[in-house]
């Protein structure tokens, strides 16, 4: 099956959003998502596909047209026309966006450049010191270890679960049982946890985790720049107290935007770390001093924002919302797992777990081992040679297709193995 050529239903001109109001974003509902064909393999929407096989979107993911066209808009009437008021009122959509994709109040949401900025204000925001203990794992990105070690010179514990024998997964029962024997006592207790580990794809029981932390009388922070976009993430129904991710990865939007989710019962206990006249109550009023703070997610947001890039993931944002991440999920487990056959019928060792019926949740993450021991660096080019972009992590090669992927591509990736 070739690429499809589909446009999205609801999609706006170029022209026809430049007079000046800002472009309402469409929801599922709106759009009737639920009736209509799936976008997926769309080369219109994924001009990506018509080219090389993008397999890497646990890295950066490439723009969607509509993403891309959404930020020239952005930069065109900028520079023909001066700042465009619709430009700032994207800020607000990309809130209520958020907010939608994970079931959260868009009060809860604050604008942040990135993950790892996302992270850092809420371990930089609680009064952590001594008599504080934050429980993690061996295998998190750094970005979700050096924010907590940091606090560490003030005082502060951090119990790191290590992985198994294996060296890449830490069990969930094991997370919990670090809960139950360093929360007691303690007077601020906070799991630092990836919703999927960026090496192997392990996807945590989120869910059972936050309720463990909150019985224990804890809290629970969610790196989930691996999960948002491509699996259901529900930051509300789980009671997540902190998510931080961006949007550069299965969100499809551009580097430099992120979102950061604080739950509204915290907004007074995490202090922000920088203050800025964006984060009070009266933002755009310059005549005079106001520091109180603004009583929503906002006060976490000090000053301008990237308009380019919030233009960008809103369209991103817009378009998996429109596409509904119910249908995107299975999609995107569909093609890691076909990856993960592929692999493994090549005589390669698939360690992601989740991607051959063993009951475990998978991901959009495919780690593998080359067979017989043989360096991932030399499978990797090989793919590459054939057009296949992947990577590297932790001595393992790692393809991470989305849902947009088409089974042709996965067979490029078979036919590539083939010929080693």
């Amino acid at each position: 099956m070739e690429p499809q050529r589909t446009s999205l239903p609801g999609r706006r001109s170029a022209e026809g959003i430049r007079a000046g109001a800002a472009p309402e974003a469409p929801t599922a509902s709106a759009v009737g998502a639920a009736e209509r064909p799936s976008i997926a393999g769309s080369v219109d929407l994924f001009p990506v596909l018509a080219g090389d096989a993008h397999l890497n979107h646990a890295g950066v993911a490439p723009l969607p047209a509509p993403v891309a066209a959404a930020m020239r808009r952005v930069v065109d009437a900028w520079s023909t026309d001066g700042p465009q008021p619709w430009g700032y009122v994207a800020i607000d959509r990309l809130r209520r966006l958020a907010a939608e994709l994970l079931g959260v109040a868009s009060d809860e949401v604050a604008i942040v450049p990135n993950t790892s900025t996302g992270l850092a204000i809420v371990a930089a925001g609680l009064a952590l010191g001594a008599g504080d203990v934050v429980v993690t794992t061996g295998v998190e990105f750094p970005a979700n270890r050096y924010a907590w070690e940091h606090r560490i010179q003030d005082g502060l514990a951090l119990t790191i679960v290590p992985p198994g024998p294996d060296g890449l997964f830490v069990d969930d029962d094991a997370v919990v049982e670090a809960m139950r024997r360093d929360f007691p006592g303690r007077r601020t207790r906070l799991l630092a946890i990836s919703h999927v580990q960026f090496a192997s794809g392990q996807r945590h029981d989120i869910a059972r985790l936050a309720a463990a932390a909150h019985e224990l009388g804890g809290l629970i922070c969610l790196d989930a720049i691996q999960s948002i976009g491509a699996i259901d993430v529900r930051c509300g129904a789980w009671e997540v107290d902190f998510a931080a991710a961006d949007g550069h990865k299965w969100m499809l939007g551009p580097e430099g935007t992120g979102i950061l989710v604080v739950r509204r019962a915290h907004l007074e206990r995490l202090r922000p770390p920088l203050v800025g006249c964006m984060s009070t109550a009266s933002p755009l009023d310059y005549d005079r001093y106001d520091a109180r703070l603004h009583p929503s997610a906002r006060r976490y947001e000090p000053g301008c924002h990237s308009i380019v890039g919030i233009a960008g993931l809103a369209a991103a944002l817009e378009l998996l919302l429109g596409e509904r991440i119910d249908r995107v999920e299975p999609q995107v487990l569909r093609r890691a797992a076909e990856i993960a056959e592929a692999l493994r019928g090549a005589g390669h060792r698939v360690l992601s777990r989740g991607h051959d019926g063993d009951g475990d949740r998978g991901s959009g993450i495919v780690a593998a081992a080359p067979r017989e021991g043989g360096p991932p660096e030399a499978l990797l080019a090989r793919l590459r040679s054939a057009g296949i972009h992947g990577v590297v992590r932790r001595g393992l090669l790692r393809l991470s297709p989305h849902f947009y992927n088409t089974l042709e591509q996965v067979e490029r990736v078979r036919e590539a193995l083939a010929r080693g």
